[in-house]
C-alpha cells in the first residue's frame, strides 16, 4: 500500500483541523474536516461511505442500542483516492441498519473523517432541504436536520437517520394488518373531519354528504379498496348511510352546489333569471374516460372527480354569479325605461302634429 504523506496523517488526528498544502504536491491543497461522534460529512461526491479507524468507536458508542446491537462487520477491498493524490484502501468495513437498508461502511487507517456518500443518498430517495436544513426521505419516519459547519459542510447524525427509519418500517409492518372498524355507527363517524385532499378537507363526513353528492360517489367509487384509514373511515360512513336510506327507502337528497346556492339567494324572487330551454343536440358525443389526461397542476386525488364522460353535445352552463347577474337585471331596466321613454315622445309627437291644410273644411 502507497503511504500517505506525514502531514496528511497527523493533520486528519486533529481535532481542529485547517488546509494545509502536501509537501509532495505544494500546488494540491487537503481539506480536512473536523467530525464526531455519529456525525458525518454529506459528500455528494463519494460514492461510497468512509471513516477512519481513529473515529470508529466514537460512532458505535453513539449509536442508540436497538441499532448498536445489529451492527455487523464484513470484509472488503476497496481503494479509496483523496484530492490530495493520497490513496487509503480498506480491507473491513461494518454495517450499520437504516430500516431495511444496510449501510456498509468502509474502514481505513487514521483519521479520515466520517464521509456519507451519494449511494445513501440515493438509497433513501432524498431530498435534501437547504433553506430549512433537513433531510427528507419516503424511508424515514420524520425529517432529519442537518448541522451546517463553520465551513459551510453538511453534517448529518447517523444515528438520527437510523432511528427514523427503523420507526417508519415498524409503522409499515404494524399498518400490515388492518384495523377492524366494521363497529364504527354512524353517531361514531358523523363528527369526523375529511383529513385528505382539499376540497373538503377539515370539514365533517355529515356536512360533506347534505351539500356534496357528486364528491361523495366520487370517494366511494375510488377508494372503496383503500388501505389508508382516511379513506377507510369516509367509506364506512358513506356505506352506512346508503343502507340507512335503502331501509327506510327514502331518496337522497342532492343539494346544489353551495356557490350557486349563495350567489341566487342575494338577489330577490323577480329578479332572478328563468333558465332558457335548451336546444336539442344534433347528435351524441362521448368522451373516453381512458383518454381523460391530468394535468401537472392538477391533485389527482380530488380533482378527478370533476371529469367524467358526457352524454349530450352540450354541458351545463357556468352559473352566474351575483354581480353578473345583478348586472344583467339593471341592463334589463334600463332597456325597458328607454323603451317606454321613446314610446312617450311619439305619442307626443302624434297629439301636437298639426292637421293638413285639404282636411280642414271637412
Amino acid at each position: 500500500m502507497d503511504s500517505l504523506p506525514l502531514e496528511f496523517v497527523s493533520s486528519a488526528r486533529s481535532s481542529d483541523a485547517h488546509p494545509i498544502p502536501c509537501t509532495d504536491h505544494p500546488d494540491v491543497q487537503c481539506a480536512l474536516f473536523a467530525t464526531h461522534g455519529t456525525h458525518g460529512v454529506l459528500d455528494l461526491g463519494a460514492s461510497k461511505t468512509v471513516i477512519g479507524s481513529n473515529h470508529v468507536a466514537d460512532l458505535l458508542n453513539g449509536l442508540d442500542p436497538a441499532i448498536k446491537e445489529k451492527v455487523t462487520k464484513t470484509s472488503c477491498d476497496i481503494t479509496f483516492k483523496f484530492g490530495n493524490e493520497g490513496v487509503l484502501h480498506s480491507s473491513y468495513a461494518i454495517v450499520l441498519p437504516i430500516g431495511r437498508l444496510k449501510l456498509k461502511v468502509a474502514i481505513v487507517k487514521g483519521g479520515t473523517p466520517f464521509l456519507l456518500s451519494n449511494s445513501l443518498m440515493r438509497a433513501l430517495r432524498a431530498r435534501i432541504d437547504c433553506e430549512n436544513r433537513c433531510l427528507i426521505s419516503p424511508l424515514l419516519d420524520c425529517e432529519v436536520p442537518l448541522k451546517l459547519t463553520s465551513r459551510g459542510l453538511f453534517l448529518i447524525d447517523v444515528n438520527s437517520l437510523a432511528v427514523a427509519a427503523r420507526l417508519k418500517d415498524l409503522q409499515e409492518r404494524d399498518s400490515g394488518e388492518l384495523k377492524d372498524i366494521s363497529h364504527l355507527t354512524l353517531t361514531d363517524l358523523q363528527d369526523q373531519k375529511v383529513q385528505f385532499g382539499q376540497k373538503h378537507l377539515g370539514r365533517p363526513f355529515h356536512q360533506v354528504w347534505e351539500e356534496d353528492q357528486e364528491w361523495i360517489s366520487f370517494i366511494a367509487s375510488k377508494y372503496a379498496e383503500s388501505t389508508k384509514m382516511s379513506h377507510r373511515l369516509i367509506v364506512r360512513y358513506i356505506t352506512l348511510r346508503v343502507e340507512q336510506h335503502e331501509r327506510s327507502q327514502t331518496p337522497i337528497r342532492v343539494a346544489p352546489p353551495a356557490e350557486s346556492q349563495a350567489a341566487s339567494s342575494q338577489l330577490p324572487m323577480s329578479l332572478r333569471p328563468v333558465p332558457k330551454i335548451k336546444a336539442k343536440p344534433k347528435a351524441a358525443s362521448q368522451i373516453p374516460h381512458s383518454e381523460i389526461v391530468h394535468l401537472p397542476d392538477m391533485e389527482a386525488e380530488e380533482e378527478e372527480w370533476n371529469l367524467g364522460t358526457y352524454q349530450s353535445g352540450y354541458t351545463e352552463p357556468t352559473p352566474m354569479n351575483a354581480d353578473m347577474m345583478a348586472m344583467q337585471t339593471r341592463m334589463l331596466h334600463l332597456e325597458n325605461a328607454l323603451t317606454q321613454v321613446i314610446q312617450h315622445m311619439e305619442h307626443q309627437a302624434g297629439i301636437h302634429q298639426p292637421v293638413p291644410e285639404d282636411q280642414e273644411g271637412a
